[in-house]
This record gives structure tokens, C-alpha cells and sequence, in this order.
């Protein structure tokens, strides 16, 4: 039986030109060093195919901005090449995503569009226009991966994904299913859907990193064989690795001759030469094998997952450059969805109705168009802690783009709407359209979400404390009249209302009447120790730090629960920097019905003489039982020393590696783990997916049961955390700052017992996961002290101010109940108030977005009016027009400066793998 079992060796080559570390040239600043590597990929293949010796290769593509554009202008002979071998050769293509994009951030539908239009699309540049077949796998970019996902993959009529099971931090699920069988890491495995039970079938995935953890290939693969002979692989086997096209181990160190026979130093060529030797083992591709090969176990993954720091969102999520570009990506959607509400009702004439349905959903730089672009994971970048400038440039253009096409076609259907006039008797009118986040034309779920809204100039017999609101069906609305703030010391007014959505007319209206009479008091009391609405109670010391949050009578608040602060690395060692007290500053609304308290602080940044400040403002609202946080940080502008020069890294721009943490609110909820149980994340994710997922991970491997830094839920809205009997949902409002990830967190476990600290716009730092070693574990040191994206991101928040706008939810139970994620949905993407003149109703823009209070406007930073109306292939016109079209890179890459303890394994290890000395 043993002689018909094989091994078989994939090895699979990520195309991808559009790099968050480089450019757009074709020279060693950009996309140059890939046309490098892959020709000679494609060389030594077809090398050894001439010579007759068995080589093939697995390509997945970047399908829009290296295929369609730059290998389609840039290396055409190249594509051929590749084409040639797919088409008439031994090699294969699978699917990953037209844009590039994360399956884990767009909608099912930007998703479904993405992955059609890697497969064909009228530019020709998907897998079937180019080769006339494709095996139907997905290697998503980035691996990424979330619940929603798989209805899609189907509907597209594909059958597997493939997922890193790697033992470096370059990996997807190794961390978090239990410890895979020999069996099972080298076989397809089903994937169970714990949403909709569901299955699907995953390939595990591993890199060049786990040969090194294996001493060689050919001893990783005689392993294998061992484990067949003992019958713990009772059938085939295959051997999945997938690395970046461009990268420099494919083709070999370039060392002189005489180190030919030492492993792991000739890349691909020593690989060809292994299966050629070993009779047991053949070069295999992913559709044939997973056509003849059943699965052989199960799996589960509850969580989202992708290769970035920390084996999630880290590197896609932290950077303070994620923030604003996110917020306009999300911006667009919010008008789409705006937009779409109205094309129904709106009495604009039908060449206007086509008009807005063109700017939404057409070709060219519709909404649509330009989302999906700006969905791609490059414009957020794997490296850390920066991104380059010419990447910059091309995302906050598209993300720009989109907004604009959206309010142009919500204005559009607004323009003929027009107001009713007020009456003698009302003082202010507040329009709003509501929108269902999800399901086209489906009304939104009932929800309750507080509105700020300026108050128009009151005329002489103006008086507040007779005022009432009523909503468009003649109900009491609650509301509030607040100061807002100081102009040449007259205070300026707004009114705070809880809006109510559901019911089929998108447009609401709520109005402000003279005669309500006498209003009773309101519940809302805000003092330097108290903040409470008869549903929430929060409690101070006479430092100002909130020490008890109350809800139900039951405590939520560990001591302080806003514990805002940074990291800073001073003469080697890691300083915690944070406030030692708030100055707190009560506000009341006129009525009693809005309370609020302004927390101040300022604190040194370490020894460095200069200071961290910023403000957080806790406020409730009668008759809702949550408590809203908004609020800054600002950093200040620290010296730059550092240059990211590394294997990868072509971006010279210098930072201060420093900065290692940062945490602007820092939340620490009053929550433990029941006894014999986790504690548990829920997630609401951009594909309309609540699930949840347990912090087992000690139970794993216990090298896990403290984990540093964790970001594996997509918060499209909100995020919870929970033990079974209570939990705190955070929620964020979409329309002042967001990022896919917004929330990073800490878990701590001391005696069984577990605890977390929630750091919602922030980055935490610290140890990476273990990867459940079963090698040298050379690899995880080496990727840790050399790989980019390993670094923090906190450099990135350096002389920035960080705005946020919070709501948090304190339940009773295992899940969030329905309401409060409801409410949380309304808050996180809320009601578009209009403005109304004499000409009609017009979108009135939210409120700045924190990264414009900020002081940072990416108009003026990335030059965006001189781009207008661009599409990708102009900006590659514009970075090549002095860079000749066959220039190439002719740098070799820079090997990493790495500590001597990592040196001396690579080197005993080295010395093993020469003379194959396992023990």
C-alpha cells in the first residue's frame, strides 16, 4: 500500500505588484524588483522542464492592478510567458480577488464582483480570459477570511480556500483550531460554517519559513514519509507552499558555487532537484488533488483571520494613516446607502433618477467602482509602521472619489424635494433620510440613536424651557438644548434629539415647537462624582477616573475603566505614560435630560519634555441606557531617527520606533471568565454576519493563555465582549473616525482566571503567538526580528491627534440582545441630516470627520484635485514618465540586521540541515 502513496509538493507564486512598502515604477522603488524574481521563476521552470525533469507551479494573480495594468504595460512577454505555461503547460491558476481586496471588509456583493471579475471581466485580465481554465481554489489576499465569505466563494462556483497553517507569524489558523493530525495538515480539511452549517473545503497553507522550521525541504519530506510509513497518513499527502512572487527566496541567495549543497541558500532550483530525487514525491496541483483527495477531518473557525501581526488585523487596522482613509471609504458608503433609499421615492424626474443610479453603480468612477478599488489591502498597508506615498496618493483618491459620486447622486434625488415651511408656531424643523446598512430596499430595523444637530438663530419670543419636539407621526421625541462651545464668549447652541428608525419612508422629520409648555425635569444629573440618567450610573473619585459604571445594579467597571495612555521606549526599557488626573467639567442640558462630563488631562511623555493631551466626554441621554464617549488624543511630534531600509521595505521615510503602544480610551470592563468557560468576542461584521468566538487559545497551546495584542473581529459598527452572563458592547460612529478593526484588545490570565482591556482606535504591542512549535523554531525568531509588519504600529501615530466617537452598551446574558445591536447599527452609521433652503433639501455633510479636526486633510496632502477623474493607469503614467518601460530594479535587496543569539541558530541549523543531523 505504502508504494501508491505519494507526497506531493505545490508550490504556489502570489503575484502582486501593487506593494504597500513600494511604488508605481518599474524600477527598485516599485514594482521592478517583482518583474526581477518572477522572470526567474518562470526561468528556472521552464529550465527544468526542458531538461525533462517534473517542475510546475500554482500562480494566483492581483488580477486589476498587476495584471490589467502593470505586467500588462510593463512585462507583456512576461504575462505571455506565464500565460504559456498555464495555458499549454504544467501549471495552474487559481482564483484570488480582482482588487485585490479583503474578503473580510467588503460586502457580499463588493465581494461576489471582486472574485467574478477574477475569474473573467470585459478588460480580460481574469484567470479564464488569460488561461481558458483555473482550478476552482481561492488563496484570498492576504488570507484573510469571514463568515459570509463562503455563500459567496459558492455562488461563484468555487470549491476550497486555501489557509496558512504556518509556524512563523506570517499564518492564519494554526493559533486557533486545536492541533492539526499529520493526516490533516497535508489534506483538505472541511471547513464548518458555525453561522449557517455550512462546509467548505480548506487547504492548509505553509511558506518558506516552515521548510526553515523543518531544517530542509527534503528532510520536511522525509518526515512526511515517516509519518506514512507509521500509518499516521494512511494516504496522500500534499505540501502546500505559497510565498509573494517577488520573493528573493524563489530564486536563491545568489551564493558562490561551493555552498551549492547547503539547504534552503538555491530556492526553487533546490526544490525541483528534491522531487526529482525522491521517489516519493511529485509535483502536484491544488484542483487535481483536491478532486482525488476527500477531505480527512473537520474544522472550525469562528473567528476572522488574516497574515498580518499578531495573526489578525494588526497590520491592516492600527495605523493612524487606516483611520482617515477608512472613514471616507465608509463615508461613500454611508451616502450610497443614503441615495439608494430615495431612488424610490423621490419625485426627481427619471433622467435624474438615471443620473444618480449611474453615479452609484456605473463604470468608470462610480461609487461602486471606486469602493472596490479602494477596498484593496495594499492601501493599508502589511509593513509597519508607514506606507508609501504613491500608494497613499492612489487610495485616498479612489476612497475620495467614491464620497463624491455619492453625494452628487444623494443630491441629485434631493434637489426637487422641497421642505414644508414652518409654521408660527414651530422653531426648528430637522430632516433626516434613514437607511437600512444592508438589505436593498428592505426598511431598517427599529433603533433608537441620539442626533446633534446645530439650532437655527430663535427668533425674540424664543423660549427654551417651553419648548417640545415632535417627531413626522406626532409622537413626543425626547431632545435636549446644550452649549456647544465659546465664539467670542457667546455660547452656541444645538439641540440633541433620540432619533427612531424603522418604517418604509426613508425621509423623517422632526420638529421644535413654542408651546409646549412648562417642561418637567429630567432625569440626567452630571457632577464631578456622578453621571447618571435613572438607567446608567457613573461614578468618579476626586481624581476625576471613572471607578464604578453601574447598569441594572450590576458593576461593569473595573478600576480606572478609562485608563488612556502610551508606551514609549526610553533608554531601552518600555515606559507606561498615562494621566495621574482629569479635571472634570459637568455640562446639563437646558432640560435635564442630556448629562455630560468633559474629562481634561495632560501627562509627560516619559523624560522627553514634552506632553500627551486630550479629553474624553461621557454623556447620556434620558430614556437610553447607554453611555456615549467622544473624545481626542493628541501626541506630540517627537524626533525621527529611524529608516525602514529592510529586506522589502523601499520607502525611506524615517520615523521614531519609540512610540510602541498607544491607547487614546483604553477600557477596562469588569469582566471574568465563568469557571471552566472563556471569555467571548462578538462581532458584526461588513457582510451583515453577528457571530461570536471564544478565547480558548490557551487551551491550544498555553504559550497563549496571555495574549498581547488581538484584533480577529472586523467591527463594521460594533464589537462586544462577554463571559456568558454579561458583557459591554463598544460601538463606534462611523461618520467621525473607523477602521475595518477598530478595537484591538489584551487578554490577561492569572490563576484560570481571565481579564481584557479594550483599546478601541489604538495599537497594543507585545510577544506574537507561539505558532505551536513543533520545529527548530528558528523561523518565528528570525520572522520576528526581520519582517516589517512585525514592528508596531504605534510610530504611525506620531505628532497626530486621534478623534473618536463611542457608545457602549452594558447587557445582561451570553449575546448582545437584540435591541442594543440594533441601536449599536443605528450609532455606527447614523441618520444623514439634511439642510433645507428655498431651493430643496441638500445633504448636510457629518460632522468633520476627526482626522480633519486632526489638521490632516489628504486633499492638500496627496495633491487630489490635480488627479481628479484619474484612473490607476494614469497614476502609472505619471510615477514611469522618466523611467523607462523595460528599467527594471537592479538593487539586490538588503539582508536583515538580525541579533546574534538569532544568528547563531540560523547557522547551527544550517550546519544540521547540510549533513541532515535531526536530532
Amino acid at each position: 500500500m505504502l508504494k501508491d502513496q505519494k507526497i506531493y509538493l505545490c508550490l504556489g507564486f502570489h503575484v502582486n505588484y501593487n506593494h504597500s512598502y513600494r511604488g508605481d515604477r518599474n524600477d527598485d522603488t516599485g514594482f521592478g524588483y517583482d518583474n526581477i524574481v518572477i522572470r526567474g521563476i518562470v526561468d528556472i521552470l521552464n529550465r527544468a522542464n526542458r531538461r525533462g525533469l517534473d517542475a510546475r507551479g500554482t500562480w494566483d494573480f492581483d488580477h486589476f492592478w498587476s495584471v490589467q495594468h502593470c505586467m500588462k504595460r510593463f512585462a507583456p512577454e512576461l504575462l505571455d510567458a506565464i500565460t504559456h505555461r498555464i495555458k499549454d503547460g504544467p501549471d495552474e491558476a487559481i482564483i484570488d480577488n480582482w482588487n485585490n481586496g479583503s474578503v473580510a471588509w467588503m460586502t457580499r456583493d463588493e465581494l461576489r464582483i471582486s472574485v467574478e471579475r477574477a475569474i473573467s471581466n470585459p478588460w480580460g485580465s481574469g484567470a479564464r480570459d488569460l488561461f481558458g481554465k483555473y482550478s476552482p481554489v481561492i488563496r484570498s489576499q492576504e488570507t484573510m477570511f469571514t463568515h459570509g465569505a463562503i455563500p459567496v466563494f459558492k455562488q461563484c462556483g468555487l470549491k476550497a480556500i486555501c489557509m496558512f497553517y504556518s509556524a512563523v507569524p506570517f499564518d492564519t489558523i494554526r493559533n486557533f483550531v486545536p492541533r492539526l493530525s499529520p493526516n490533516e495538515r497535508y489534506n483538505p480539511l472541511k471547513l464548518i460554517c458555525p453561522v449557517s452549517g455550512e462546509d467548505f473545503l480548506v487547504m492548509p497553507m505553509y511558506s518558506q519559513g516552515d521548510i526553515l522550521d523543518n531544517l530542509s525541504l527534503e528532510m520536511w519530506l522525509e518526515k512526511i514519509r515517516k509519518r506514512q510509513k507509521q500509518g499516521l497518513i494512511p494516504g496522500n499527502a500534499m505540501v502546500y507552499i505559497n510565498m509573494d512572487a517577488d520573493a528573493k527566496l524563489w530564486t536563491g541567495l545568489g551564493l558562490p558555487r561551493i555552498f551549492d549543497r547547503v539547504p534552503n541558500t538555491r530556492g526553487l532550483e533546490e526544490y525541483i532537484e528534491v522531487v526529482n530525487r525522491l521517489d516519493f514525491v511529485e509535483f502536484g496541483a491544488l484542483g487535481d488533488y483536491i478532486d482525488c483527495n476527500p477531505p480527512v477531518g473537520e474544522i472550525r473557525i469562528d473567528l476572522d483571520t488574516a497574515d498580518g501581526s499578531h495573526t489578525g488585523f494588526n497590520s491592516w487596522s492600527e495605523k493612524w494613516i487606516n483611520y482617515p482613509l477608512w472613514t471616507l471609504h465608509q463615508h461613500a458608503r454611508r451616502m450610497e446607502r443614503a441615495a439608494e433609499a430615495l431612488l424610490g421615492t423621490s419625485p426627481a424626474p427619471d433622467d435624474h433618477r438615471a443620473q444618480a443610479a449611474q453615479l452609484l453603480y456605473g463604470g468608470g468612477l462610480s461609487n461602486l467602482e471606486c469602493r472596490i478599488r479602494t477596498a484593496s489591502t495594499t492601501h493599508f498597508g502589511l509593513a509597519a509602521p508607514t506606507i508609501s506615498p504613491e500608494r497613499l496618493r492612489v487610495a485616498f483618491h479612489f476612497a475620495r472619489s467614491a464620497g463624491m459620486a455619492a453625494e452628487t447622486a444623494l443630491n441629485t434625488l434631493l434637489h426637487p424635494m422641497r421642505p414644508p415651511a414652518l409654521q408660527p408656531h414651530e422653531t426648528a424643523r430637522f430632516s433626516l433620510i434613514q437607511f437600512h446598512k444592508y438589505e436593498k430596499d428592505t426598511p431598517p430595523p427599529r433603533a433608537e440613536t441620539p442626533v446633534f444637530a446645530p439650532l437655527p438663530e430663535p427668533g425674540e419670543d424664543f423660549d427654551d424651557k417651553k419648548l417640545c419636539m415632535i417627531d413626522d407621526q406626532g409622537g413626543a421625541a425626547t431632545f435636549d438644548i446644550i452649549d456647544t462651545g465659546a465664539d467670542d464668549g457667546d455660547r452656541e447652541k444645538a439641540v440633541v434629539f433620540i432619533a427612531r428608525t424603522g418604517g418604509a419612508d426613508p425621509l423623517r422629520h422632526y420638529t421644535l415647537l413654542r408651546t409646549g409648555g412648562p417642561a418637567r425635569p429630567g432625569l440626567a444629573q452630571a457632577k464631578p462624582d456622578l453621571l447618571t440618567n435613572g438607567l446608567v450610573v457613573v461614578r468618579l473619585n476626586g481624581d476625576g477616573f471613572v471607578t464604578s459604571i453601574k447598569a441594572r445594579g450590576r458593576e461593569f467597571a473595573a478600576t480606572p475603566f478609562f485608563n488612556p495612555g502610551v508606551t514609549y521606549r526610553v533608554r531601552g526599557r518600555d515606559a507606561w505614560c498615562a494621566p495621574r488626573r482629569f479635571d472634570v467639567e459637568p455640562v446639563t442640558g437646558r432640560a435635564a435630560r442630556f448629562g455630560g462630563l468633559r474629562l481634561d488631562y495632560e501627562f509627560p511623555l516619559a523624560d522627553t519634555g514634552l506632553h500627551v493631551s486630550g479629553s474624553l466626554f461621557l454623556h447620556l441621554l434620558e430614556g437610553l441606557p447607554y453611555l456615549y464617549v467622544s473624545g481626542c488624543m493628541e501626541l506630540p511630534q517627537t524626533e525621527c531617527r529611524d529608516v525602514d531600509n529592510n529586506v522589502s521595505t523601499r520607502i525611506g521615510v524615517k520615523y521614531d520606533k519609540r512610540w510602541i503602544e498607544v491607547a487614546p480610551v483604553n477600557l477596562r470592563p469588569a469582566l471574568r471568565n465563568l469557571q471552566g468557560k472563556y471569555l467571548k468576542i462578538w462581532k458584526h461584521n461588513y457582510q451583515d454576519v453577528t457571530h461570536a468566538y471564544e478565547l480558548n487559545w490557551g487551551a491550544i497551546d498555553p504559550g497563549n493563555r496571555n495574549v498581547s495584542s488581538f484584533n480577529n473581529h472586523v467591527t463594521d459598527g460594533w464589537v462586544a465582549a462577554g463571559n456568558g452572563e454579561c458583557g459591554l458592547v463598544v460601538a463606534h460612529d462611523q461618520a467621525v473616525n473607523t477602521a475595518p478593526a477598530m478595537c484591538p484588545m489584551r487578554l490577561r490570565e492569572r490563576a484560570g482566571q481571565q481579564t481584557l482591556t479594550l483599546n478601541p482606535f489604538g495599537t497594543y504591542h507585545g510577544e506574537q503567538l507561539t505558532h505551536l512549535p513543533d520545529g527548530t523554531g528558528v523561523a518565528r525568531e528570525l520572522a520576528v526580528n526581520s519582517i516589517p509588519h512585525c514592528q508596531s504600529t504605534a510610530p504611525s501615530y506620531n505628532g497626530r491627534a486621534i478623534y473618536f466617537s463611542l457608545m457602549l452598551a452594558f447587557y445582561e446574558g451570553d449575546a448582545p440582545p437584540p435591541q442594543a445591536q440594533n441601536d449599536a447599527a443605528a450609532f455606527s452609521m447614523p441618520p444623514v441630516l439634511l439642510q433645507s433652503g428655498e431651493s430643496g433639501y441638500a445633504a448636510l455633510r457629518s460632522p468633520e470627520h476627526g482626522f480633519a479636526l486632526a489638521g490632516f486633510d489628504p486633499a492638500a496632502e496627496f495633491d487630489l484635485d490635480a488627479v481628479s477623474g484619474w484612473d490607476y493607469g494614469q497614476f502609472l503614467e505619471l510615477a514611469n514618465k522618466d523611467n523607462g518601460a523595460d528599467k527594471a530594479a537592479s538593487k539586490q535587496h538588503d539582508i536583515p540586521k538580525l541579533p546574534f543569539r538569532v544568528m547563531r541558530h540560523l547557522v547551527r541549523d544550517m550546519f544540521r540541515a547540510t549533513f541532515k543531523i535531526s536530532g
